[in-house]
Protein backbone atom coordinates (compact mmCIF):
# COMPACT_ATOMS: atom_id res chain seq x y z
CA UNK A 1 0.00 0.00 0.00
CA UNK A 2 0.86 3.56 -0.65
CA UNK A 3 0.75 6.14 1.67
CA UNK A 4 0.88 10.14 -0.46
CA UNK A 5 1.06 12.95 1.50
CA UNK A 6 0.40 16.73 -0.02
CA UNK A 7 3.63 19.43 0.07
CA UNK A 8 2.28 22.08 1.36
CA UNK A 9 4.68 25.59 2.61
CA UNK A 10 4.68 24.77 6.06
CA UNK A 11 6.11 20.89 5.97
CA UNK A 12 8.42 22.30 3.46
CA UNK A 13 10.03 24.59 5.64
CA UNK A 14 10.01 21.91 8.63
CA UNK A 15 11.63 19.56 7.25
CA UNK A 16 14.32 22.65 5.87
CA UNK A 17 14.66 23.63 9.78
CA UNK A 18 15.42 19.90 10.44
CA UNK A 19 18.30 19.70 7.49
CA UNK A 20 19.54 22.89 8.40
CA UNK A 21 19.87 21.83 12.46
CA UNK A 22 21.17 18.04 11.02
CA UNK A 23 23.64 20.14 9.22
CA UNK A 24 25.19 22.51 11.83
CA UNK A 25 24.97 19.28 14.44
CA UNK A 26 27.59 18.04 12.28
CA UNK A 27 29.78 20.86 12.01
CA UNK A 28 28.96 21.30 15.17
CA UNK A 29 30.32 17.38 16.18
CA UNK A 30 33.35 18.79 13.28
CA UNK A 31 34.86 21.20 14.88
CA UNK A 32 34.50 19.91 18.81
CA UNK A 33 36.30 16.94 17.24
CA UNK A 34 38.80 18.91 15.96
CA UNK A 35 39.50 21.01 19.58
CA UNK A 36 38.94 18.24 21.27
CA UNK A 37 42.80 18.70 23.03
CA UNK A 38 41.58 22.34 24.39
CA UNK A 39 37.58 21.03 25.09
CA UNK A 40 39.04 18.31 27.03
CA UNK A 41 39.81 21.02 29.53
CA UNK A 42 36.54 22.29 30.41
CA UNK A 43 34.04 21.04 33.55
CA UNK A 44 33.88 16.93 33.15
CA UNK A 45 30.20 17.73 33.60
CA UNK A 46 29.74 20.36 30.74
CA UNK A 47 31.97 17.21 28.56
CA UNK A 48 29.50 14.48 29.37
CA UNK A 49 26.75 17.02 28.37
CA UNK A 50 28.16 17.40 25.04
CA UNK A 51 28.82 13.94 25.25
CA UNK A 52 25.13 12.67 25.46
CA UNK A 53 23.83 15.42 22.75
CA UNK A 54 26.10 15.60 19.91
CA UNK A 55 28.75 12.92 20.75
CA UNK A 56 31.08 14.33 21.50
CA UNK A 57 34.64 12.23 21.97
CA UNK A 58 34.61 13.22 26.24
CA UNK A 59 37.26 10.51 26.87
CA UNK A 60 39.58 10.85 23.93
CA UNK A 61 39.73 14.87 25.08
CA UNK A 62 40.34 14.48 28.42
CA UNK A 63 43.38 12.10 27.16
CA UNK A 64 44.53 14.85 24.47
CA UNK A 65 44.29 17.33 26.77
CA UNK A 66 45.87 15.84 29.97
CA UNK A 67 48.95 15.35 27.48
CA UNK A 68 49.33 18.78 26.54
CA UNK A 69 49.26 19.48 30.36
CA UNK A 70 51.92 16.79 30.87
CA UNK A 71 54.08 18.10 27.91
CA UNK A 72 53.52 22.39 28.81
CA UNK A 73 53.70 21.31 32.70
CA UNK A 74 57.63 19.71 32.30
CA UNK A 75 58.91 22.37 29.57
CA UNK A 76 57.81 25.11 32.18
CA UNK A 77 59.63 22.81 35.18
CA UNK A 78 62.50 22.71 33.26
CA UNK A 79 63.15 26.40 32.40
CA UNK A 80 61.81 26.85 36.30
CA UNK A 81 64.61 24.88 37.70
CA UNK A 82 67.61 26.05 34.78
CA UNK A 83 66.48 29.68 36.07
CA UNK A 84 67.76 29.18 39.20
CA UNK A 85 71.22 27.85 37.74
CA UNK A 86 72.05 29.97 34.91
CA UNK A 87 69.71 32.77 34.51
CA UNK A 88 69.14 32.04 30.75
CA UNK A 89 65.68 31.63 29.11
CA UNK A 90 65.04 28.96 26.73
CA UNK A 91 61.64 29.67 25.84
CA UNK A 92 60.03 32.26 24.12
CA UNK A 93 58.77 35.38 25.83
CA UNK A 94 54.79 34.48 24.77
CA UNK A 95 55.37 31.29 26.99
CA UNK A 96 57.33 31.90 29.94
CA UNK A 97 54.10 31.67 32.22
CA UNK A 98 54.91 28.21 31.35
CA UNK A 99 57.44 28.87 34.30
CA UNK A 100 54.33 29.79 36.75
CA UNK A 101 51.68 27.34 35.60
CA UNK A 102 54.42 23.99 34.98
CA UNK A 103 54.33 23.25 38.80
CA UNK A 104 50.56 22.73 38.54
CA UNK A 105 49.87 21.43 35.03
CA UNK A 106 52.21 18.50 35.18
CA UNK A 107 51.31 17.09 38.75
CA UNK A 108 47.11 17.53 37.75
CA UNK A 109 47.84 16.32 33.96
CA UNK A 110 48.79 12.64 36.23
CA UNK A 111 45.79 12.97 38.32
CA UNK A 112 43.11 13.55 35.28
CA UNK A 113 44.34 10.95 33.43
CA UNK A 114 44.09 8.40 36.72
CA UNK A 115 40.75 9.83 37.40
CA UNK A 116 39.75 8.99 33.77
CA UNK A 117 41.08 5.74 33.55
CA UNK A 118 39.90 4.46 37.26
CA UNK A 119 36.39 6.27 36.76
CA UNK A 120 35.84 6.23 33.63
CA UNK A 121 34.30 10.00 32.92
CA UNK A 122 35.61 12.75 32.06
CA UNK A 123 37.38 15.24 34.24
CA UNK A 124 38.04 18.96 33.31
CA UNK A 125 40.89 20.87 34.30
CA UNK A 126 41.24 23.21 37.33
CA UNK A 127 42.43 26.07 35.88
CA UNK A 128 39.56 26.22 33.35
CA UNK A 129 36.71 25.33 36.09
CA UNK A 130 36.50 28.38 37.99
CA UNK A 131 36.60 31.04 34.83
CA UNK A 132 33.90 29.03 33.66
CA UNK A 133 31.74 28.87 36.45
CA UNK A 134 29.10 31.30 35.84
CA UNK A 135 28.12 29.52 32.69
CA UNK A 136 27.75 25.88 34.06
CA UNK A 137 24.62 24.92 36.15
CA UNK A 138 24.01 25.72 39.61
CA UNK A 139 25.31 23.87 42.76
CA UNK A 140 24.04 24.24 45.74
CA UNK A 141 24.48 26.95 47.33
CA UNK A 142 26.35 27.28 51.26
CA UNK A 143 24.41 29.15 53.63
CA UNK A 144 26.98 31.89 53.20
CA UNK A 145 27.82 33.69 50.21
CA UNK A 146 30.35 36.05 49.41
CA UNK A 147 29.09 39.70 48.56
CA UNK A 148 30.10 39.76 44.95
CA UNK A 149 28.56 41.91 42.10
CA UNK A 150 28.05 40.11 38.55
CA UNK A 151 30.07 36.92 37.08
CA UNK A 152 33.33 38.50 37.41
CA UNK A 153 33.35 38.91 41.23
CA UNK A 154 31.80 35.62 41.83
CA UNK A 155 34.65 34.15 39.70
CA UNK A 156 37.42 36.06 41.88
CA UNK A 157 35.38 35.53 44.87
CA UNK A 158 35.59 31.83 44.29
CA UNK A 159 38.83 31.59 43.14
CA UNK A 160 40.11 33.49 46.19
CA UNK A 161 38.25 30.78 48.78
CA UNK A 162 39.61 27.98 46.22
CA UNK A 163 43.34 28.82 46.93
CA UNK A 164 42.39 29.56 50.31
CA UNK A 165 40.52 25.90 50.43
CA UNK A 166 44.37 24.89 49.29
CA UNK A 167 45.73 23.79 52.94
CA UNK A 168 42.08 23.68 54.43
CA UNK A 169 41.34 20.49 56.82
CA UNK A 170 39.72 17.55 54.90
CA UNK A 171 36.12 18.17 55.38
CA UNK A 172 36.69 21.41 54.11
CA UNK A 173 38.10 20.56 51.38
CA UNK A 174 35.70 17.90 50.38
CA UNK A 175 32.84 20.78 50.77
CA UNK A 176 34.21 23.16 48.69
CA UNK A 177 35.41 20.31 45.88
CA UNK A 178 31.42 19.27 45.88
CA UNK A 179 30.52 23.33 45.66
CA UNK A 180 32.04 23.91 41.98
CA UNK A 181 32.21 20.62 40.84
CA UNK A 182 35.98 19.82 41.70
CA UNK A 183 37.32 15.96 42.89
CA UNK A 184 38.68 17.07 46.15
CA UNK A 185 41.87 15.46 46.23
CA UNK A 186 43.23 17.31 43.43
CA UNK A 187 43.64 20.31 45.72
CA UNK A 188 46.01 18.62 47.92
CA UNK A 189 47.75 16.96 45.31
CA UNK A 190 48.34 20.43 43.31
CA UNK A 191 49.21 22.28 46.59
CA UNK A 192 51.95 19.04 47.52
CA UNK A 193 53.40 19.43 44.30
CA UNK A 194 53.59 23.23 44.37
CA UNK A 195 55.03 23.19 47.87
CA UNK A 196 57.84 20.39 47.19
CA UNK A 197 59.14 22.32 43.55
CA UNK A 198 59.18 25.50 45.33
CA UNK A 199 60.95 24.28 48.51
CA UNK A 200 63.66 22.21 46.36
CA UNK A 201 64.16 25.19 43.89
CA UNK A 202 64.48 27.60 47.28
CA UNK A 203 66.67 25.24 49.07
CA UNK A 204 69.01 24.45 46.21
CA UNK A 205 69.15 28.27 44.53
CA UNK A 206 71.41 28.90 47.35
CA UNK A 207 73.03 26.17 49.63
CA UNK A 208 75.92 27.76 50.95
CA UNK A 209 74.27 30.09 53.13
CA UNK A 210 71.26 28.83 55.82
CA UNK A 211 69.46 31.56 56.83
CA UNK A 212 65.86 31.91 58.27
CA UNK A 213 64.64 31.51 54.55
CA UNK A 214 66.05 28.34 54.34
CA UNK A 215 64.34 27.21 57.45
CA UNK A 216 60.69 28.20 55.92
CA UNK A 217 61.93 26.64 52.57
CA UNK A 218 62.04 23.40 54.59
CA UNK A 219 59.15 23.51 56.12
CA UNK A 220 57.04 23.99 53.60
CA UNK A 221 59.31 21.26 51.43
CA UNK A 222 58.31 18.84 54.33
CA UNK A 223 54.72 20.07 54.61
CA UNK A 224 53.94 19.13 51.15
CA UNK A 225 56.12 15.65 50.81
CA UNK A 226 53.65 14.58 53.68
CA UNK A 227 50.51 15.73 52.57
CA UNK A 228 51.51 14.23 49.13
CA UNK A 229 51.92 10.44 51.12
CA UNK A 230 49.16 11.02 53.01
CA UNK A 231 46.89 11.61 49.90
CA UNK A 232 48.10 8.93 48.13
CA UNK A 233 47.70 6.72 51.09
CA UNK A 234 44.34 7.95 52.14
CA UNK A 235 43.09 8.64 48.27
CA UNK A 236 41.62 11.77 50.34
CA UNK A 237 42.58 15.55 50.48
CA UNK A 238 45.22 16.05 53.41
CA UNK A 239 45.21 19.48 55.11
CA UNK A 240 48.11 21.60 55.64
CA UNK A 241 50.16 23.40 58.31
CA UNK A 242 49.18 26.57 56.52
CA UNK A 243 45.78 26.38 56.73
CA UNK A 244 46.04 26.82 60.71
CA UNK A 245 45.67 30.77 60.37
CA UNK A 246 42.30 30.34 58.52
CA UNK A 247 40.49 27.85 60.70
CA UNK A 248 38.48 30.15 61.88
CA UNK A 249 36.96 31.42 58.17
CA UNK A 250 37.20 27.98 56.46
CA UNK A 251 33.03 26.88 57.61
CA UNK A 252 31.78 30.35 56.25
CA UNK A 253 33.37 30.17 53.32
CA UNK A 254 33.11 26.35 52.61
CA UNK A 255 29.37 26.75 53.51
CA UNK A 256 30.34 22.97 55.89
Amino acid sequence: MRDSCSLDSQLLSTLAAGLQMEGRDRQRRTWMALAAPLLGLVPGELQQRWERRWGFPAQTAVLLSALLELVAGGVGIVQLVALRFSAEWFLPYGLHWLVILGPLLLPEAIVRLHYANAHGEPIGSFLVVIPLLPFTSARQPGPRRARSSGALGTVLSTAAITVAVFFAPRRHQEAWGRRIAVWPPLFTLLSAACEIVGGIVDISRDTREANALTLVSLVVLADGLVRLLLGVLTRGPVGSLFGLPFLRYYDGWTGV
